[in-house]
């Protein structure tokens, strides 16, 4: 009797402990990060809040070694990033799914992406697709001549290698496309299917196809987003009817790193012209354009000519110290709202760099001017 009362014991203690574990836990753990010792991994999924994003885990990284557990209720796409504790953007990232379960994020030195062990998603979307025959042999011969391609020399970089390059990267991307359609059409787990629509590019119905996924899960968070995005997206398609050439410019109010606050219509009274340019610290093409804004700004700018640049950075720290590294000279604001800014859905900016030329009373003359298109436009308008 004592030994039947023992092993009843030891079966609720075990049932008892199974019962506390929640089946919409996560345990992450990982190594080989040394080179981010006291940054702070994060992964991050999309919301409809006014960033977009939110951080559903973080950790900070010590000895290399990173470790975050938490809870979601339905698998999301997100991914994974390494900031400092500012919250500034290191320049790591990769794709990853949050799901319950448990995994291992291992990377390797001289590797640009982790290894991710674990999670059912994971492994039929990121691992399992990209290692079909077709697709690996693809993204094999495009990384080949990828490496080959960036070690000549300047010269040797023609047309000719650069179209070979693009038709390399066609097929590998056509051959990925084809193999998440596949996987679309096919799959019988509403969740791949609902995974999958990242990434597929003109996907016909969408609104159809989500509906039909909310009928089978219900309104998943994935789901709301791609909802939330959508709405976004035909509104900002709206606005960016209204800010074309020969349209009155939209007057905003935003402030300056300073805090001192400055409204275009007031900064238009002030000059014949001025470009309203959209950029953030991350953004590598937007900065590419900063040296010829400075020649314009530089023969121009006595000639009644002036810019006003809007941030898209969310994080002041980014904004500022790109700012002092490129040293710009004009106008420089933002509201650290990113893509959520209602300046940004004024204008209906999807992609950044972009410009808008506007004369004294208002009307747009020109839009996205690059290089010495900026120069030749004021030479034409102010000469």
């Amino acid at each position: 009797m004592k030994k039947i009362s023992i092993l009843l014991l030891a079966i609720a203690t075990i049932l008892a402990s199974c019962s506390i574990v929640p089946d919409d836990s996560y345990q992450i753990t990982g190594s080989g990060w040394e080179q981010y010792n006291g940054k702070e991994f994060q992964i991050l999924v999309r919301d409809t809040s006014e960033t977009g994003i939110k951080t559903i885990a973080s950790s900070i990284i010590e000895n290399g070694k990173i470790s975050l557990q938490g809870n979601i209720d339905h698998p999301q796409t997100a991914f994974l990033g390494i900031y400092t504790k500012d919250n500034e953007f290191c320049g790591w990232k990769q794709d990853f799914i949050a799901e319950p379960g448990t995994f291992t994020f291992v990377l390797k030195e001289g590797e640009k992406k982790a290894s991710i062990e674990g999670g059912k998603y994971n492994d039929i979307l990121l691992k399992d697709i990209p290692a079909k025959k077709d697709i690996a042999n693809a993204n094999k011969n495009l990384t080949e001549f990828a490496e080959k391609y960036s070690s000549l020399k300047k010269e040797e970089q023609d047309e000719k290698a650069q179209r070979k390059y693009q038709e390399l990267y066609s097929v590998y991307s056509k051959a990925l496309q084809n193999g998440y359609v596949d996987l679309f059409k096919s799959h019988n787990d509403p969740y791949v299917r609902l995974l999958c629509i990242s990434h597929l590019r003109g996907l016909k119905n969408v609104k159809e196809e989500l509906a039909n996924l909310e009928k089978e899960i219900g309104l998943v968070p994935e789901i709301a987003n791609y909802y939330y995005s959508m709405k976004k997206a035909e509104e900002m398609a709206k606005n960016r009817k209204t800010v074309g050439v020969g349209s009155v410019v939209k007057d905003f109010t935003a402030k300056n790193l300073e805090g001192e606050s400055f409204n275009l219509a007031k900064v238009l009274k002030q000059n014949k012209y001025v470009l309203v340019e959209f950029w953030a610290s991350w953004c590598g093409p937007c900065r590419a354009e900063i040296p010829h804004m400075k020649d314009a700004y530089e023969n121009f700018k006595d000639k009644d000519f002036e810019i006003v640049s809007f941030t898209l950075d969310h994080v002041q720290k980014s904004w500022k110290k790109a700012s002092d590294k490129e040293q710009i000279p004009w106008i420089n604001v933002g509201d650290l709202k990113a893509h959520s800014s209602p300046v940004v859905q004024m204008y209906g900016v999807q992609g950044i760099p972009a410009n808008f030329l506007v004369n004294q009373e208002g009307e747009i003359v020109a839009v996205n001017l690059r290089g010495t298109q900026l120069d030749e436009k004021l030479e034409e308008l102010l000469r």
